[in-house]
Protein backbone atom coordinates (compact mmCIF):
# COMPACT_ATOMS: atom_id res chain seq x y z
CA UNK A 1 0.00 0.00 0.00
CA UNK A 2 2.93 2.37 0.65
CA UNK A 3 4.91 1.55 -2.53
CA UNK A 4 3.75 3.60 -5.50
CA UNK A 5 6.50 2.77 -8.00
CA UNK A 6 9.59 0.58 -8.15
CA UNK A 7 12.00 0.39 -11.05
CA UNK A 8 15.67 -0.48 -11.59
CA UNK A 9 16.91 2.84 -10.18
CA UNK A 10 14.72 3.74 -7.24
CA UNK A 11 11.62 3.30 -5.15
CA UNK A 12 8.77 5.78 -4.67
CA UNK A 13 6.74 5.44 -1.48
CA UNK A 14 4.10 7.37 0.41
CA UNK A 15 5.58 9.50 3.17
CA UNK A 16 4.34 9.02 6.75
CA UNK A 17 2.48 12.34 6.32
CA UNK A 18 0.24 10.87 3.61
CA UNK A 19 -3.32 10.66 4.92
CA UNK A 20 -4.93 7.47 3.59
CA UNK A 21 -8.27 8.40 5.11
CA UNK A 22 -8.97 11.10 2.53
CA UNK A 23 -9.89 10.70 -1.14
CA UNK A 24 -8.49 14.06 -2.24
CA UNK A 25 -4.89 14.80 -3.17
CA UNK A 26 -4.28 17.35 -0.38
CA UNK A 27 -2.17 14.85 1.56
CA UNK A 28 0.08 14.04 -1.43
CA UNK A 29 3.59 13.56 -0.02
CA UNK A 30 5.94 10.99 -1.52
CA UNK A 31 9.61 10.04 -1.25
CA UNK A 32 11.82 8.89 -4.09
CA UNK A 33 14.68 6.75 -2.79
CA UNK A 34 17.49 5.80 -5.18
CA UNK A 35 19.02 2.35 -4.87
CA UNK A 36 22.49 3.89 -5.24
CA UNK A 37 24.02 4.36 -1.80
CA UNK A 38 24.04 8.12 -1.25
CA UNK A 39 23.64 9.36 2.31
CA UNK A 40 22.93 13.07 1.86
CA UNK A 41 23.15 15.86 -0.70
CA UNK A 42 26.85 16.08 0.24
CA UNK A 43 27.36 12.83 -1.71
CA UNK A 44 25.90 14.25 -4.93
CA UNK A 45 28.16 15.00 -7.88
CA UNK A 46 27.58 16.19 -11.42
CA UNK A 47 27.37 12.54 -12.55
CA UNK A 48 24.17 12.22 -10.46
CA UNK A 49 22.23 14.86 -12.41
CA UNK A 50 20.59 12.23 -14.70
CA UNK A 51 19.55 10.26 -11.60
CA UNK A 52 18.07 13.40 -9.99
CA UNK A 53 16.17 14.31 -13.15
CA UNK A 54 14.85 10.75 -13.41
CA UNK A 55 13.71 10.83 -9.78
CA UNK A 56 11.72 13.99 -10.51
CA UNK A 57 10.30 12.53 -13.72
CA UNK A 58 9.09 9.40 -11.91
CA UNK A 59 7.58 11.48 -9.09
CA UNK A 60 5.68 13.47 -11.70
CA UNK A 61 4.37 10.24 -13.25
CA UNK A 62 3.01 9.20 -9.85
CA UNK A 63 1.62 12.71 -9.20
CA UNK A 64 -0.19 12.67 -12.53
CA UNK A 65 -2.15 9.65 -11.26
CA UNK A 66 -3.50 12.00 -8.58
CA UNK A 67 -4.26 14.82 -11.06
CA UNK A 68 -1.27 16.84 -9.89
CA UNK A 69 1.23 18.58 -12.14
CA UNK A 70 4.65 20.06 -11.47
CA UNK A 71 3.08 23.44 -10.69
CA UNK A 72 1.33 21.84 -7.68
CA UNK A 73 4.51 20.38 -6.16
CA UNK A 74 7.75 21.07 -4.31
CA UNK A 75 10.77 18.83 -4.90
CA UNK A 76 13.44 19.01 -2.22
CA UNK A 77 15.97 17.24 -0.02
CA UNK A 78 16.35 17.85 3.70
CA UNK A 79 19.77 18.63 5.05
CA UNK A 80 20.31 17.19 7.59
CA UNK A 81 17.95 14.38 6.64
CA UNK A 82 15.77 12.39 9.00
CA UNK A 83 17.49 9.19 7.82
CA UNK A 84 20.79 8.81 6.02
CA UNK A 85 19.79 7.40 2.66
CA UNK A 86 19.30 10.17 0.13
CA UNK A 87 15.59 10.65 -0.56
CA UNK A 88 13.76 13.25 -2.60
CA UNK A 89 10.64 14.75 -1.09
CA UNK A 90 7.84 15.43 -3.55
CA UNK A 91 4.99 17.17 -1.78
CA UNK A 92 1.93 19.17 -2.65
CA UNK A 93 2.47 22.90 -2.14
CA UNK A 94 0.79 24.08 1.08
CA UNK A 95 0.90 20.64 2.67
CA UNK A 96 0.43 21.29 6.43
CA UNK A 97 3.51 19.24 7.41
CA UNK A 98 5.86 21.58 5.54
CA UNK A 99 5.54 24.59 7.82
CA UNK A 100 8.39 23.83 10.23
CA UNK A 101 10.79 22.32 7.71
CA UNK A 102 11.50 25.11 5.22
CA UNK A 103 14.96 25.92 6.54
CA UNK A 104 16.06 22.32 5.95
CA UNK A 105 14.72 22.24 2.40
CA UNK A 106 17.19 22.26 -0.46
CA UNK A 107 15.23 22.55 -3.68
CA UNK A 108 15.95 19.94 -6.36
CA UNK A 109 16.26 22.37 -9.28
CA UNK A 110 18.75 24.49 -7.32
CA UNK A 111 20.80 21.41 -6.48
CA UNK A 112 20.91 20.38 -10.13
CA UNK A 113 21.98 23.89 -11.14
CA UNK A 114 24.72 24.01 -8.51
CA UNK A 115 26.04 20.59 -9.55
CA UNK A 116 26.14 21.69 -13.19
CA UNK A 117 28.50 24.50 -12.15
CA UNK A 118 30.61 22.48 -9.73
CA UNK A 119 30.62 18.73 -9.26
CA UNK A 120 31.84 19.13 -5.66
CA UNK A 121 29.50 21.97 -4.75
CA UNK A 122 27.74 20.14 -1.90
CA UNK A 123 30.86 18.36 -0.70
CA UNK A 124 32.62 21.69 -0.17
CA UNK A 125 29.76 24.07 0.62
CA UNK A 126 29.07 25.28 4.15
CA UNK A 127 25.43 24.43 4.69
CA UNK A 128 23.21 25.95 7.35
CA UNK A 129 20.38 23.85 8.70
CA UNK A 130 17.89 23.57 11.49
CA UNK A 131 17.85 20.59 13.79
CA UNK A 132 14.35 19.33 14.62
CA UNK A 133 13.81 18.79 18.35
CA UNK A 134 13.26 15.05 17.89
CA UNK A 135 16.44 14.48 15.79
CA UNK A 136 18.99 12.10 17.43
CA UNK A 137 21.75 14.70 17.11
CA UNK A 138 19.91 16.92 19.62
CA UNK A 139 20.43 14.30 22.34
CA UNK A 140 24.13 14.09 21.49
CA UNK A 141 24.51 17.89 21.67
CA UNK A 142 22.62 18.04 24.97
CA UNK A 143 24.74 15.24 26.46
CA UNK A 144 27.91 17.01 25.33
CA UNK A 145 26.74 20.29 26.87
CA UNK A 146 25.85 18.55 30.16
CA UNK A 147 29.26 16.88 30.29
CA UNK A 148 30.94 20.21 29.59
CA UNK A 149 28.88 21.94 32.34
CA UNK A 150 29.81 19.22 34.85
CA UNK A 151 33.54 19.68 34.25
CA UNK A 152 33.48 23.44 34.93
Amino acid sequence: DMVLLKDDCHLIVKDIHWDNSTDNNDSFYILSIPFEILKTIRDLRKKHIPLLKNMKKKCLEVANNYNLTESHLYFFFHYHPSFYQLHLHCVRINHPKLTSKYFRCNMLDTIISNLQHSSYYYKNKTLSFEIPKNHPIVKIIQATEETSDNTK
